[in-house]
């Protein structure tokens, strides 16, 4: 905001634009294959490894964790930091794909964002989640938003829908939860 104002930018190396709208071996684009390359790498990391096991604890009650030797503080860090490393690639992408760039052009993704994560099985709270649960979300929701707007539904029924897709999906997943809390006890 600070340099763009509420101006666009347009003029992008021909290497932002091929990632953005090229496809490798004129079959799949750069992004989706990177999105799969991604997928197998944090599942064997999160699922298969002994410090996706710790990020795992940390998910699931940081102060035993931290009481327990893991250093919550540094694994915190270095997943910020990964976060900030892939919405800068993802918005490398984007740029691309749409050839210009405005400050605020991804505002409002949050919500399908989120949606996605939780529809694809990650507990709200932290702690449980699977990385081919979000792939599959990822994939479901996609094709349900293109169906939508290819019904002509207007962006704020997308809107909608996917806000109260996250509704149902967390009040259903804390009611398991709660319900086998109660019975357990």
């Amino acid at each position: 905001y600070v340099i763009l104002e509420d101006q666009y930018f347009s003029n992008f190396p021909n290497a932002i634009l091929e990632l953005g709208n090229g496809y490798f071996l004129n079959l799949l684009p750069y992004s989706f294959i990177l999105f799969l390359i991604l997928v197998i790498i944090f599942f064997i990391f999160l699922h298969k490894s002994y410090y996706g096991k710790e990020i795992f604890m940390i998910g699931n009650n940081p102060e035993a964790a931290k009481f327990s030797g893991i250093k919550t503080d540094k694994y915190v860090f270095i997943l910020f930091t990964l976060s900030g490393l892939f919405s800068s690639i993802a918005a490398l992408f984007l740029s691309g794909r749409l050839s210009s760039v405005k400050p605020n052009i991804a505002l409002g993704w949050e919500l399908e964002i989120i949606t996605m994560v939780v529809f694809g099985g990650v507990y709200i709270y932290g702690g449980y989640g699977s990385i081919i649960g979000v792939f599959l979300s990822v994939l479901i929701l996609g094709m349900v938003s293109f169906g939508l707007s290819l019904l002509n539904i207007p962006g704020v029924g997308i809107i909608i829908f996917t806000g109260l897709l996250l509704i149902l999906t967390v009040s259903v997943t804390s009611f398991v939860k709660k319900f086998y809390q109660n019975k357990i006890s």
